[in-house]
């Protein structure tokens, strides 16, 4: 097991020595792919390759990052090539039924986390974003 960094020594210094001293006794000769260049994260070009593949396995899309109120947009800016592929007018009544009451639930939330701003003075208070 890994001995305590020391009091008063910073721990740049402390990793710096444990490397020095596992060098030193040959713990770090021989290693599987010493030499070589990391390999790439699996074919991946972009930094947050991880993200999309933590995405892809959980089944979401990109724009389940993103907050509430931008998501409830994008689905209503969408809205009407959604409608399009309906035929029935009860299943188009039940759609914009839905997104309205989550629209209705996303502002009550942000309303009792954020107060309306307050005039105090000529200069207004309220919840800074």
């Amino acid at each position: 097991m890994t001995e305590r960094k020391p009091a008063g020594m910073s721990y740049e210094s402390w990793i710096d020595r444990q490397i020095r001293t596992a060098q030193e006794r040959g713990e770090l000769d021989d290693l599987p792919g010493a030499g070589k260049p990391i390999p790439p994260d699996r074919g991946s070009d972009t930094a947050l390759a991880w993200v999309k593949t933590r995405l892809d396995k959980e089944g979401l899309s990109s724009d389940s990052l993103l907050p509430e109120g931008v998501r409830l947009r994008k689905e209503v800016d969408r809205l009407p090539e959604t409608l399009r592929d309906l035929r029935e007018e009860g299943s188009v009544r039940e759609l914009v039924e839905l997104l309205n009451q989550r629209i209705v639930a996303s502002l009550a939330l942000y309303s009792r986390s954020c107060p309306e701003p307050q005039s105090s003075g000529g200069s207004i208070q309220g919840c800074a974003r």
